[in-house]
C-alpha cells in the first residue's frame, strides 16, 4: 500500500502560522495565526470588551454594521461556500 506522510500543522518555514487543511483530499486550504494561550485569552478579553461598546449602540448603527456584513457574504457567497465545503471535508 501507499504510504502517507503526516501532514504537518505547523510549517517549520513559517512558524507564525497553523495550516488548514481539507480532511477530505488532505489539501492545504489556507493558514491561520499560531497564537498562544495568552493570545486567544487577550482576543477573548478584547471580545468581551467589544461587547461591551455594542450593546450600547443604537438600532441604526448596528443595521447599518450588519447590512455592510450582509453585502460582503452575499457578493461572496460562491468563495464563502466553497471554503466552508473544503474545510468540512465535503463536495460542493
Amino acid at each position: 500500500g501507499t504510504v502517507n506522510k503526516p501532514l504537518s500543522l505547523i510549517d517549520p518555514a513559517s512558524p507564525s502560522l497553523v495550516q488548514c487543511y481539507s480532511p477530505s483530499s488532505l489539501s492545504k486550504i489556507g493558514t491561520v495565526p499560531n497564537l498562544s494561550a495568552t493570545e486567544v485569552s487577550d482576543m477573548a478579553l478584547r471580545s468581551k470588551n467589544a461587547q461591551q461598546v455594542w450593546k450600547s449602540t443604537t438600532f441604526a448603527q448596528r443595521r447599518r454594521v450588519l447590512r455592510t456584513l450582509q453585502k460582503y457574504v452575499v457578493s461572496h457567497v460562491d468563495e464563502i461556500c466553497l471554503l466552508c465545503a473544503k474545510d468540512s471535508g465535503k463536495t460542493q
